[in-house]
């Protein structure tokens, strides 16, 4: 299965995702058309998490009533977040990261 990988830290700008996806052997260009079209943008303040949970709910309704921090923990359960270690040269600023199928982020950019 295609997934893409989409950090939620704030960074100023998404070198981080491309960092990301390159790890992942996907092709950032492609992946970043998909995520500007969505509410996954990185550091643009006018998207916060919830705006996130608000997308991700229309496309898994199961987690209608779940306030972000318990949807997060569903959507670690189901396989779609990954916790990753505190990186080495950033002591105490772990990140979520997503695992979203790409059939996900083709339906936020429609």
């Amino acid at each position: 299965m295609n997934r893409t990988y989409i950090s939620i830290c704030d960074y100023k700008n998404d070198q981080h995702l491309i960092n990301v996806l390159e790890l992942y052997s996907i092709q950032p260009t492609i992946i970043r058309l998909q995520v500007l079209k969505t509410i996954l943008v990185f550091s643009d303040d006018e998207f916060t998490g919830n705006d996130i949970l608000t997308e991700l709910q229309k496309v898994y309704p199961e987690f209608q009533n779940h306030t972000l921090f318990s949807a997060l923990i569903a959507f670690s359960r189901k396989g779609l977040i990954a916790k990753r270690p505190e990186r080495k040269n950033k002591p105490g600023r772990p990140s979520l990261v997503f695992s979203v199928p790409l059939l996900v982020l083709s339906l936020f950019g429609k």
